[in-house]
């Protein structure tokens, strides 16, 4: 029983969509760490890093821009 229910799940994909899923999710950690690490240069660096942050969480740019400011330990 177990083999037949195994051998549907790889055969649907299930297993490969869950691995490129897991994949993506990493990705967008990556990337999300290296924004917040990246040291504004500018007002408008921080502004258009606090935009892009409040949309992903639905922040507002103000609140983003403030938390943007501190140094981060």
């Amino acid at each position: 029983m177990f083999e037949r229910a195994e051998a549907a799940r790889v055969s649907s994909g299930v297993d490969e969509a869950a691995a490129w899923l897991e994949r993506s999710e990493d990705a967008e950690r990556d990337a999300l760490a290296a924004l917040c690490a990246f040291k504004c240069a500018t007002v408008a660096d921080v502004n258009a890093r606090a935009e892009y942050l409040a949309g992903l969480d639905g922040v507002s740019p103000k609140a983003a821009a403030a938390a943007l400011a501190e140094p981060i330990a």
